[in-house]
């Protein structure tokens, strides 16, 4: 079910089109398509194109078929022309160039804001060359009101970008129920300076650990408001890149965003000279990688990354970190009902789950699972992991038991504008001194006043014993022992296990 804001968002951007378009249909083998999958069909669909162009808009119809485009269908410079064909199974557009654009929309010469106001493409397939090298298959600038809606695509280098830096807006750009495959260093979807109003839905992206699925790159001038909703992509080198050197990019909000089977980052916050980032918003999505940190935030003095928050998200399979900051300049990072459970899958005990560099203030992680769930056996180091000098944060009601060295590394300073309160699997007043694995057989007794999770993995373990008790079928996994009460660990090949205060 649509939200409310979306309802609304993409009936204006309906009616507009309604209102521009009306009845006027120019059917493109009425212009001389053939669409038998042999014939070049560019010069019809142009002219079918320059006729609704010429009548003040229309619907360009592709009927059935399959129809063979050699070059560029000529870019549309004016209002409310709209590529339509019958279904994506039904309309098949064979694009032959291996670099040249396929659908252009807005002409950055024009210069003006919204030199086009209403227009797209729908129900069809677009097939680019497997040897496909460059080019973007729809290009929207200078542009309002343009959707992009059920499409099928294949080979794609660029599907499709939004803005150009150089041009006044690509405003009010939809692209919604699009599945598709990429090839090289293909981009999903290229957002550049100048985007406003930017609504992805429905989308699902794939390419062979190559690419990117999402970039936000500014050079010149900004981007307000991004809008993605149901999105899957899987196996790209980059889930979502946010580079740039100028402008602001502000308030974007990502909800139920999964990105899977990410070879490299997941999410790369990393702007350079004086790009302001601020007012991220990532709800109930899915992070990975197979090589590296899932979420990596950094940037220079000179940039500004501010208000980054992250809720009911979840962490996965990830190689090394699942949230690495790295700048101290970045500020404001927020993670609250997240789990990470699956970090540092490159060997135990090497990274923390979440790591802070030294220097960084104002952050808060609540209410967060962060170590091992159900029969997941956590390898990550530490749950937490704070620099040096870190201050004004909070580490509140977590879980964060079941990490191999400790809950939290709460790195050394003179900074205290901190709050540290109410971690499960956390002692206050420092991480238990883990006791050392007595001989296979012997009893150990809590020696601490506080209840105490015990941690127990590896090694050949035959059998586990709770106050004299066997636990039947445990060699491994966690149990709680009280003050006075002890365990008990018969094995061949000696275990690691790990203590933490309650």
């Amino acid at each position: 079910m649509q939200k409310v804001s979306e309802q609304l968002f993409l009936g204006l951007n309906d009616r507009i089109n309604q209102r521009v378009y009306g009845d006027l249909i120019f059917n493109v083998k009425a212009f001389g398509a053939a669409g038998n999958g042999i014939a070049d069909d560019t010069q019809a669909i142009n002219a079918a194109a320059m006729a609704a162009m010429a009548n003040g808009g229309g619907v360009v119809k592709l009927p059935p078929g399959i129809y063979n485009v050699s070059g560029s269908i000529t870019a549309i410079t004016k209002s409310g022309v709209y590529f339509e064909g019958s279904g994506p199974f039904a309309t098949i557009i064979r694009h032959k160039s291996d670099t040249a654009n396929l659908f252009q929309f807005g002409d950055v010469s024009l210069g003006g804001i919204g030199v086009i106001r209403g227009g797209g493409v729908s129900n069809l397939s677009i097939h680019h060359n497997t040897s496909r090298s460059g080019g973007v298959t729809v290009l929207m600038q200078n542009a309002q009101n343009i959707k992009v809606k059920d499409v099928q695509f294949q080979n794609a280098i660029t599907f499709a970008q939004c803005g150009g830096d150089t041009d006044e807006s690509s405003i009010f750009t939809v692209l919604e129920d699009v599945i598709g495959s990429l090839t090289g260093n293909g981009i999903g979807v290229d957002i550049r300076g100048g985007s406003n109003g930017i609504h992805l839905l429905n989308l699902q992206f794939n390419n062979e650990y190559n690419g990117t699925a999402v970039r936000i790159d500014t050079t010149a001038k900004g981007m307000d408001t991004l809008y993605m909703d149901n999105c899957l992509f899987q196996r790209f080198m980059f889930g979502m890149l946010c580079t740039g050197s100028l402008g602001t990019v502000q308030n974007a909000f990502l909800t139920n965003v999964v990105f899977d089977g990410i070879e490299v980052f997941s999410l790369l916050f990393q702007p350079s000279a004086s790009a302001i980032y601020t007012r991220f918003n990532f709800v109930s999505c899915w992070f990975t990688s197979r090589s590296n940190a899932a979420v990596v935030i950094d940037g220079p003095s000179t940039a500004i990354v501010d208000g980054i928050y992250f809720s009911d998200s979840r962490w996965v399979t990830v190689y090394k970190q699942g949230v690495l900051v790295i700048s101290q300049y970045v500020k404001n990072i927020d993670l609250d009902n997240c789990i990470l459970s699956n970090c540092s899958m490159e060997g135990s005990a090497m990274y923390p789950a979440i790591q802070i560099v030294d220097n960084t203030k104002k952050f808060n992680i609540t209410n967060s699972k962060i170590g091992e769930e159900g029969a997941t056996i956590s390898l990550q180091s530490y749950a937490i992991r704070i620099g040096v000098n870190c201050d004004l944060y909070t580490i509140a009601n977590n879980d964060l038991i079941g990490n191999v060295t400790g809950a939290i590394s709460d790195g050394a300073g003179t900074y205290t504008k901190k709050l540290i309160k109410d971690n499960l699997g956390y002692n206050p007043v420092g991480n238990l001194a883990t006791p050392t694995l007595p001989a296979s057989g012997t009893a150990l007794k809590n020696p601490f006043s506080t209840p105490v999770q015990v941690f127990i993995h590896v090694g050949t373990v035959t059998s586990i014993a709770k106050n004299g008790s066997n636990i039947s079928g445990m060699t491994s996994g966690q149990m709680i022992l009280y003050p006075g009460e002890t365990i008990t660990v018969s094995y061949t090949a000696a275990p690691t296990w790990s203590w933490f205060g309650l």
